[in-house]
This record gives structure tokens, C-alpha cells and sequence, in this order.
């Protein structure tokens, strides 16, 4: 679970926009005690205090006041419509907003021109409307474009279309503006087409569009580096790297994420600030990638250069790093088995969260709860782990919900260990359901079609001879023929990698939920027996040893079980040290005959276990049922009946197998 949860991270950590969204949020920029506050002073406060959290209600009850002479024009209802706003009367800003509309027009200010159509949307979405607010970003895009000094505010034209962009009646009509916008809009200058195109690969990564994603973070770096004098060039092409391997991490190829973290890193930031942003940005993705390959000792190290940076961060910045290293290091510690010690850092992270106040990093609290969670199931503290893993379900979530899968996973996975078939098969088919949304993304693989799209897109504009254009031309037809053979390829080997334990490389439940649904009929026609392996003593040796070393005893155990199974033979790594075997058309003493050699082999290897009570070397106990011809029975039943041989193995002094009758 530890290192599944970890995908959380992936896109939502920071927006791609790095600094200047929030304006000055502490002062006024005129004093409160004027004695005549016009419309025109108290637009150009709102205008320089906006994103106040809080009016104060002196303030609100002033302006109110010297409203009431004032002629209600678009500037008057946009003031009413503000204040509205801010003490979250969001219908009563709606009225406002909209009355401000007829004559917005005429209005002399940009910024009620804008910002009356981006808080109309805001207060809409609030309410949980969803009509014209396209007409509304369409007409706020308008205005921003006519102004020299708006326009190449990327901050305000992302205000105008993220928010539509979580919102699926509009989602892709805001796409299509924020391109258009783009791809039409006059004397941009580079850093806002590069902050822009970060954007929109946000939103396509949101949207689970990873090629599209990709082609845009492939323009951002592109610009970088072909404008390095430009301020923010290198922030902006590091955050693509960044971004650019947590899509790949994602897609489950962690090592590969690495290299695209490493190249995020590699990029120097001369100014001290950004450069911390996005290395913390990365360091924060690497330490989850790390922990998914178990490389422990690296994700160690990447938390003490992360540790250096966050002086340089803004305050309210700091306080969500500290909560997630903490949440980071309690993970490295829970792998190790120091429980204890991960719980300290638990608590350390839990206690920082309750004095957070602005959110930079999301869903903070689901990681600090489930790491908690993961101690108490390693510790057999089954009811408490599922009350917990029960109150993440009801945290809200939708940024990033395939974190239910794995919730599932291990709330079946602890139902499955204390007998509870009924729960068990219910957590495990909504396991089922869910895991066909992951699949979606999967067979998905845009990531080489789009890197290359994008060369060839920069190749071509780069060429004026017509010659060459032709040659060019031919080049991308072989070349989409290559990526389209790739693309199988690779669409193969993600499946592999999805099916696949990256610890043992045995198969994982993923594969063994598909295999049952595919094989139904072939199931019931033959003799299949199953086979369940146990490590014997396997906690005391993991409490005495460590868990890295517990984790090689797997390993070394799954090498034998891969060594001895016939080629039909299916290995799943089912849940910790437990093992499960399908042998198809295998009768109870060809069974027999192959769990003798896995027991002999890993007796063969002596490793050492002082600690167990059965033998001075690792052992294990085995579980064997058979399931004769034409006999309908679900293959989680035909386990269940093989745990139960196991038990028995167990129960008769370990380190030998026992049969189902």
C-alpha cells in the first residue's frame, strides 16, 4: 500500500505556474478612515487587495455606505457583487455579477471587465450551475486579449480556465480556449506561451490525455531552451521534466520516471527561489519513485537535499514540505519495520497539518492517514487498519481517485486474512470495477507517438526548401510506422508491467482477477490445482532481520517457485510473503510432485533463520487443493480451500504440506 499510494502525487503536487498568482494579500492600498470612498477608490482596493480572503466588516459596512448615493452602474454592482463574494453570499454575487454585465462595456476598468466574468463563474460553480459559463470565460478572454498588460498575464487567463476545466460540461470547450488563445492571440511573448502550455498540459493530464500532455510539456521545454535569457526559462523547463515523469510514473514505469525527474534536476535555475520551488517539486515526485522500486536509501538521501531547499520557500510553502518529508521518512521506516519510529514522524506530519493553512500540496491528509493505516495492518491490528482505510473513502478525493484501488486492495486483501469471505468478495469486486478505469489509461500509451509528433511538428517548421519538406514528410510516414509497431510493443510491456509484482516478478492480484475472468469456461473443464505457499515464521524474521532482508527471503523463494512450476504453471504473488500456484491439468500428485521440489530447493539455499521455531533455515508451508473436470467453482473459493490445507500445514508444526479433502 505504502508504495502504491504514492500515485496521488503525480499531478496534482503543484500547478505548473510556480509564482505571482496570489497579489498582496495584507495591506490596503488606500486607508480605511478616508471619509469618502468613491467608486473609484474602492475598485482600485479591491483591485489591489484581490484574493483577501476576508473583507473586514468595518470595511464592508463603509463601502455599503457611501455606495448609496452612487448611480448603479456596472462599477456599483461589481462593488456589491465583490463584497458578496467575499463573505460567500454566492447567490447573492450571482444577482450582482449579472446586473454588472449589461453595461460592462463601457466600464473603464480592466479589471471589473475581467474579473466580473471569472467570480461570476466562480460563485456559478459554487451554486453547481453550469450554464454560460463558457459565454462568461469566452467574454473575459475577450477583454484580457485587448489589453497589452492582461494579456500576458498567464496567472489571469488561468483563473479564467481552470476552474471550468473540473467541470465535465465545459471541460473541453475550456480546453479549446486556452488553445485558441495560444495559437491566436497577438505578441504573446514566450514566458506566457510557455506558462500557458504548462497549463494546458495540466488540464490534459487531468483529463488523462497523457499524449497531449506530453506534446505540450515538449513545446515548454523547447521554448526553454531555445530562450535560455528569458527569466523563467529554466523553472519552466525543469517543471516540464517534472511533469513529463510523473506521467510516466503513472503509467508504471518508475525507473524510466527517474530519469525525467534526474533531467528535472539537471537543469541549473539561476535564481535562488525558483530553483528551490522546482527542485522541491521534483525531489518531492523522486521520493515516491524511489520508495516504489524500494530503493530506500536513495529516497533517504533525496529527503536531505530536499531539506536544504526549504528555507528558500515561501512560509506557507514550507509547512506542507515538512508535513510530506515527514510522511516520506515514516514510509522508509515502515519499510524497514521500525513502526514505532514511523509513527513518531506520523505524528510529527498530523500535528503540522492541523496548523496549515494555505494548501500548495493536496490530499496531505489521505497520506498521513494511510501510512497509519499501513502500520497498524503490518501489525495485525485488522479492525483499527479498516476504520481507517473506511474514513479515507469518505475524504474527498476526485483529483485523484484511483487511490480508492488501492484502498480496496488491502481492505480485501485483510477481509481475506481474518476469514471474512463475504466482505472479502465484496471489496474485492469493487476492486474489479475499478481497476478497469486503470486499464483505460494503460492501453493508452501515447508517451514515444507524442515526443516524436512534436519533433517532427518543430522539424517541419524549421524547413523552408520544399525538397526537404518531401523527405521530411516520408520520414514521419516510416517513422509512425515504427511508433505504431512500438506502440504494440509497448502497450504489451505496460501490461506486463501491470500485471506484474516489480519486487518478485511473479504475477500480482491484478493478473489473477483478469485470469479468472478470461478463463472461465477453461476453468471449469479441467483438473486445476492450486497451490498456497507461506513463509514459515516470516515476521520474526522480518522483526529480527529487517525488511530489506525480508524482502530478498521473497524473492529468493519466488526464484524457486518460478524454477519448478511447469511452463503452464501461473505464480501470484498474493499478498506478502503468501504465494499462490495455478497448475492447470495437474492432477493432487503432479502437485505433490512439484511442491517437493520448491520445498527441497529453498532448503538447498539455506538461509538463515535462528529465530524460527520449526528449523535453524528459512521454510515454508504449503496448502494444496485440487479441483476435478466440469466442477463450477470461483478461483477465489478453489484459494480459500487451499488456505485452508495451509492452515492445517500450520497448524501441524509447519515446514511441510498438507491437502485439502
Amino acid at each position: 500500500m505504502i508504495k502504491n499510494i504514492k500515485n496521488i502525487f503525480l499531478l496534482f503536487t503543484t500547478l505548473f505556474i510556480i509564482c505571482g498568482s496570489i497579489k498582496n494579500n495584507n495591506v490596503y492600498a488606500k486607508k480605511l478612515n478616508d471619509s469618502n470612498l468613491s467608486k473609484d477608490i474602492i475598485i482600485e482596493n479591491i483591485e489591489s487587495t484581490y484574493n483577501k480572503k476576508e473583507l473586514e466588516k468595518t470595511y464592508i459596512n463603509k463601502v455599503r455606505d457611501n455606495l448609496k448615493g452612487e448611480a448603479k452602474d456596472s462599477e456599483y454592482y461589481f462593488i456589491q457583487g465583490y463584497i458578496d463574494y467575499s463573505i460567500k453570499d454566492y447567490k447573492g454575487a450571482i444577482k450582482n455579477f449579472e446586473l454588472a454585465k449589461k453595461g460592462i462595456k463601457n466600464s473603464k476598468y480592466i479589471f471589473v471587465k475581467v474579473y466580473n466574468y471569472i467570480l461570476l463563474n466562480n460563485c456559478l460553480l459554487e451554486e453547481g450551475k453550469s450554464e454560460n459559463l463558457i459565454e462568461n470565460a469566452k467574454n473575459a478572454i475577450t477583454y484580457i486579449k485587448k489589453d497589452k498588460l492582461y494579456k500576458n498575464n498567464s496567472n489571469v487567463v488561468w483563473e479564467v480556465i481552470f476552474p471550468l476545466s473540473y467541470n465535465t460540461k465545459t471541460k473541453y470547450e475550456s480546453i479549446k480556449l486556452l488553445e485558441s488563445y495560444i495559437e491566436e492571440t497577438r505578441n504573446l511573448d514566450i514566458e506566457t506561451k510557455m506558462a500557458l502550455r504548462g497549463d494546458l498540459a495540466i488540464i490534459y493530464t487531468i483529463d488523462r490525455k497523457y499524449g497531449k500532455a506530453i506534446y505540450n510539456y515538449s513545446d515548454v521545454i523547447y521554448l526553454a531552451k531555445k530562450n535560455p535569457n528569458i527569466n523563467k526559462a529554466s523553472m519552466y523547463e525543469a517543471k516540464a521534466y517534472t511533469f513529463i515523469g510523473n506521467i510516466v510514473y503513472e503509467l508504471g514505469m518508475h525507473k524510466e520516471a527517474i530519469t525525467w525527474y534526474d533531467r528535472a534536476v539537471d537543469v541549473k535555475i539561476p535564481n535562488k527561489i525558483n530553483n528551490a520551488e522546482a527542485r522541491v517539486n521534483t525531489y518531492i515526485n523522486q521520493m515516491h519513485a524511489y520508495l516504489s522500486i524500494n530503493d530506500y536509501d536513495k529516497c533517504s538521501d533525496v529527503v536531505n537535499k530536499t531539506k536544504k531547499y526549504i528555507k528558500y520557500l515561501d512560509k506557507n510553502k514550507q509547512d506542507d514540505v515538512e508535513i510530506l518529508l515527514n510522511y516520506n521518512i515514516a514510509n522508509i521506516n515502515i519499510h524497514k519495520g521500525n513502526y514505532e519510529e514511523a509513527k513518531k514522524y506520523i505524528k510529527k506530519g498530523t500535528e503540522l497539518l492541523k496548523e496549515d493553512k494555505v494548501e500548495y500540496f493536496i490530499h496531505k491528509d489521505i497520506f498521513l492517514g494511510l501510512s497509519y493505516a499501513s502500520i497498524l495492518k503490518e501489525e495485525g491490528n485488522y479492525e483499527e487498519a479498516l476504520e481507517i482505510y473506511k474514513q479515507m473513502l469518505e475524504l474527498p478525493n476526485e483529483d485523484a481517485r484511483y487511490i480508492e484501488i488501492d484502498i480496496y486492495s488491502d481492505m480485501a486483501e485483510i477481509y481475506s486474512k481474518i476469514g471474512d469471505l463475504e466482505s472479502y468478495r465484496k471489496y474485492n469486486e469493487i476492486l474489479k470495477e475499478k481497476k478497469k478505469y486503470l486499464d483505460g489509461i494503460i492501453k493508452n500509451d501515447y508517451i514515444k507517438y507524442s515526443i516524436k509528433a512534436y519533433e517532427n511538428e518543430v522539424l517541419k517548421d524549421k524547413e523552408k526548401n520544399e525538397q526537404i519538406k518531401v523527405l521530411i514528410m516520408t520520414c514521419i510516414v516510416v517513422i509512425l510506422i515504427i511508433i505504431l509497431v512500438a506502440r504494440i510493443v509497448r502497450v504489451k510491456a505496460l501490461k506486463k508491467l501491470h500485471y506484474q509484482d516489480s519486487m518478485t516478478g511473479l504475477n500480482n492480484r491484478r493478473y489473477l482477477d483478469d485470469y479468472e475472468q478470461k478463463n472461465v469456461k477453461k476453468l471449469e473443464e479441467k483438473e486445476i490445482s492450486i497451490v498456497l505457499i507461506d513463509i514459515d515464521y516470516f515476521k520474526k524474521y522480518n522483526d529480527n532481520y529487517g525488511h530489506i532482508k525480508g524482502d530478498k527471503v521473497i524473492k529468493e523463494v519466488s526464484n524457486s517457485v518460478l524454477m519448478n512450476i511447469r511452463k503452464d504453471g501461473i505464480a501470484i504473488r498474493f499478498g506478502g510473503e503468501e504465494i499462490v500456484i495455478i497448475l492447470e491439468d495437474t492432477s493432487g500428485n503432479e502437485a505433490i510432485e512439484i511442491v517437493e521440489k520448491i520445498q527441497n530447493d529453498i532448503k538447498n539455499k539455506a538461509i538463515e533463520h535462528k529465530y524460527s521455531l520449526v528449523n535453524d533455515i528459512v521454510t515454508i508451508s504449503i496448502g494444496i487443493y485440487t479441483k476435478q473436470k466440469n466442477m463450477k467453482e470461483d478461483i477465489y473459493l478453489a484459494i480459500d480451500k487451499a488456505d485452508k490445507a495451509l492452515y492445517e500445514s500450520k497448524n501441524n508444526g509447519r515446514d511441510r504440506y498438507s491437502i485439502y479433502n
